[in-house]
């Protein structure tokens, strides 16, 4: 082979499963995250559970 075609198909593959981790890891840790950094913010769920807690 040529040379830098190996290390041209490494940097390749990289990026290929670097996407691939994008599109299945970003949904999941998105939401999580805004939990973590706004963690005053509640929706009706929670409300809902605080609500049978008190009872």
């Amino acid at each position: 082979m040529p040379s830098g075609v190996t290390t041209l198909i490494q940097v390749a593959l990289a990026v290929i499963v670097g996407l691939i981790l994008l599109v299945f890891m970003l949904p999941t840790i998105m939401p999580i995250m805004v939990k973590f950094t706004y963690p005053y913010v509640h929706d009706k769920m929670y409300d809902k559970d605080q609500k049978q807690r008190e009872d």
